[in-house]
């Protein structure tokens, strides 16, 4: 159907910006000798104003960081957005952590630097993440982790 189509389609975009987000990453820790653009040791959403709980979910709990924003924009401009931006679940944005403990995300789970993000067409599992793992599916989708490099405090 229509709506399926659709879900899909945003899924596929989800996993393009997933690809340039971390591409430019990458791009700023070569820039920074090696080092990825520090989060302040929280979730950051990527590409939101540094708002206190302005993101992901019915009662945002993260927030934008400008410096990281920053960092990223001379390689990504703009920064991508989640395609659905439904805020009345998490996954409002594509979010960032740099220093992720082992074990955190799912058993077995190395130390690392994260992307996270929501997508909605819960049977695709893993397949849906990029070469990351889907750790969580409610209601509204399932949520990928990928380690994009070691951890940066």
């Amino acid at each position: 159907n229509l709506n399926s189509a659709r879900a899909k389609a945003r899924d596929a975009r989800r996993v393009a910006d997933v690809r340039q987000i971390v591409l430019a990453l990458n791009l700023a820790a070569d820039t920074a000798g090696g080092s990825y653009p520090s989060s302040a040791g929280d979730w950051r959403c990527l590409g939101h104003p540094e708002t206190k709980n302005n993101c992901w979910g019915p009662t945002p709990i993260y927030s934008g960081w400008a410096a990281l924003n920053n960092v990223l924009l001379p390689n990504l401009n703009p920064i991508p957005d989640d395609p659905r931006n439904n805020t009345a679940c998490y996954g409002d944005a594509y979010l960032y952590n740099s220093n992720v403990p082992a074990g955190a995300l799912y058993t077995g789970s190395p130390a690392g630097v994260y992307v996270e993000w929501y997508f909605e067409n819960a049977a695709s599992g893993n397949a849906a993440c990029a070469g990351g793992v889907n750790v969580a599916s409610n209601s509204c989708g399932s949520y990928c982790e990928l380690l994009v490099g070691p951890p940066t405090p």
